[in-house]
C-alpha cells in the first residue's frame, strides 16, 4: 500500500461529530462548545489489527486478571518491535509487566530514594512527573531546557553540578514531551557518561518513542554502553503511538539482574494491574501495526507542517520549533501579551483547550501544549479559534 501519496487510513477524514461522542477524558472534562487539544490522546483512532484483537477477546468475554508481573506474548510482541524500529536487541528476560509508565517510574522513585532526597528532571516535562516527586515526599530538581537558536537542548552543565550536589536519580523523558525532541546519539552519550561519573540511576520515559518523524532517530538511552545499561530503567508503551491510553499495559526493561529481583520483590498490588485488553491490544499493535504506524508518521508530519504555516500566517506572535517526535506542539505565546498561563485566555475568548504551560515545570510560564494529532480540518480550526481570541 502506497502511504506516501494518499490517506488510507482515513486519518483526514475524522469527524468532530463522531469525536464529540467519545467518553474519554479529552472529549468530556470541558463543556461541548470548547475544542480539546490538551490531553495527549489523538483523534486517529487505532490499528485494525488492535480493533480485530479487542473484537476477539470481547467476543471470548476475556475480561478476567491479567497475569501476575509478565506477559510472554507481549514481551515477545515488544522485543520484536523495538528491534525492528529502534535497533534495540532487548533481552525478553529483562522485560517485566507493568499498569502503566507512571508505575514504574513512581516504584524507582520509591525504591531508591529517601523521603527528602532530590530528584532530578529536564523541564518542561511531562508534569505527571513533578507530581510522582513530590506525592512520594520528594523534591524536584529542575532543570530546565536551553532554548538555542533552532532547538531546545539539554543543560549538561547544569544537570553535572546537580548531580554532584548529590542528587542520584534523573527521570528522563525522551523523546521529550512537550518540547518534541529526540535527543541525538551525542547528546545522550554526554548525558550518560555525566551518570556513570556521579553514579545516578535513570528512569527513561521512552513511550513516545515510536513516533519520531525523519530524519530524527530515536536512541534508547540504555543502548548506550553496559554501564549505562546497567543503572537505567526503560519504560515504553504502546498506548501514545497507537492510542491505547485507557487499556493500561506497559513494560518495564530492567538495566540489570538485580534490578529484575527488586522489582519482583513488589507486591502485585504496588506495581498495579496491568489489563487483559491492554495486553491484548499492545500484543496487536507492537506485532501487526507498522503499517499503520508508518502512515500515522506520515500524517502527523504533514498536519505539523500545516501547523507551522498556519501559526506563520495567522498568530505570528506564537513561536516554536518544529518537533522532531510526539503530536504534540510547544507553543511560545509570550509574544502574545497574554501572561503567564496564555492557556486560561485561549479557552474563555476562543473556547479552544490546551495544556497550561506552567504545569510543566520551570521554563513552562508563557508556554502552551497543543496536540496536532488530529485533521488538518480540526488543526486549522484550533488555530481559528486562537485568532478570535485574540
Amino acid at each position: 500500500m502506497d502511504i506516501h501519496g494518499a490517506d488510507p487510513f482515513g486519518f483526514d477524514t475524522v469527524d468532530l461529530s463522531s469525536l464529540r461522542q467519545l467518553r474519554s477524558m479529552k472529549w468530556r472534562a470541558y463543556p461541548p462548545d470548547v475544542l480539546p487539544a490538551w490531553v495527549a490522546e489523538m483523534d486517529l483512532g487505532t490499528a485494525p489489527a488492535v480493533v480485530s484483537a479487542l473484537s476477539e477477546a470481547v467476543a471470548r468475554q476475556d475480561f478476567g486478571y491479567a497475569v501476575d508481573l509478565q506477559a510472554p506474548e507481549l514481551t515477545e510482541a515488544f522485543c520484536g518491535f523495538a528491534a525492528r524500529r529502534f535497533s534495540w536487541p532487548v533481552d525478553p528476560a529483562r522485560v517485566f509487566l507493568l499498569r502503566d509508565v507512571m508505575r514504574g517510574l513512581e516504584l524507582w522513585i520509591e525504591g531508591f530514594t529517601r523521603p527528602g532526597d532530590g530528584v532530578v528532571v529536564t523541564t518542561p516535562v511531562y508534569y505527571p512527573f513533578l507530581h510522582a516527586i513530590t506525592e512520594a515526599g520528594r523534591v524536584p530538581v529542575q532543570v530546565p531546557a536551553v532554548c538555542t537558536s533552532d532547538r531546545w537542548e539539554l543543560d549538561l552543565e547544569r544537570l553535572e553540578a546537580t548531580f554532584a550536589a548529590g542528587n542520584t536519580l534523573l527521570l528522563l523523558c525522551n523523546p521529550h514531551n512537550p518540547v518534541g525532541r529526540a535527543y541525538t546519539r551525542s547528546e545522550l552519550t554526554a548525558l550518560a557518561e555525566l551518570t556513570v561519573r556521579h553514579d545516578v540511576r535513570v528512569v527513561a520515559d521512552e513511550i513516545h518513542a515510536p513516533l519520531v518523524y525523519a530524519p530524527a532517530v530515536h536512541v534508547p538511552f540504555v543502548s548506550l554502553g553496559a554501564e549505562v545499561a546497567s543503572r537505567t530503567l526503560t519504560l515504553h508503551s504502546a498506548s501514545k503511538a497507537f492510542n491505547l491510553a485507557g487499556l493500561h499495559a506497559a513494560v518495564a526493561v530492567v538495566g540489570s539482574a538485580a534490578d529484575g529481583s527488586h522489582l519482583e520483590s513488589i507486591s502485585y498490588r504496588r506495581r498495579g494491574a496491568a489489563g487483559i485488553l491492554g495486553i491484548e491490544a499492545s500484543v496487536a499493535a507492537f506485532t501487526y501495526g507498522d503499517e499503520w504506524l508508518d502512515a500515522l508518521l506520515v500524517h502527523l508530519a504533514g498536519v505539523r507542517d500545516h501547523l507551522g504555516a498556519e501559526l506563520a500566517a495567522r498568530v505570528p506572535g506564537v513561536s516554536w520549533f518544529s518537533p522532531e517526535a510526539t503530536y504534540l506542539a510547544w507553543l511560545d505565546c509570550s509574544g502574545l501579551g497574554l501572561g503567564p498561563s496564555p492557556q486560561s485566555v485561549f479557552l474563555e475568548e476562543g473556547r479552544v483547550a490546551f495544556s497550561d504551560g506552567v504545569a510543566f515545570g520551570d521554563g513552562g510560564a508563557g508556554f502552551v501544549r497543543l496536540n496536532f494529532g488530529t485533521s488538518r480540518a480540526i488543526l486549522s480550526e484550533l488555530v481559528s479559534r486562537m485568532v478570535a481570541a485574540l
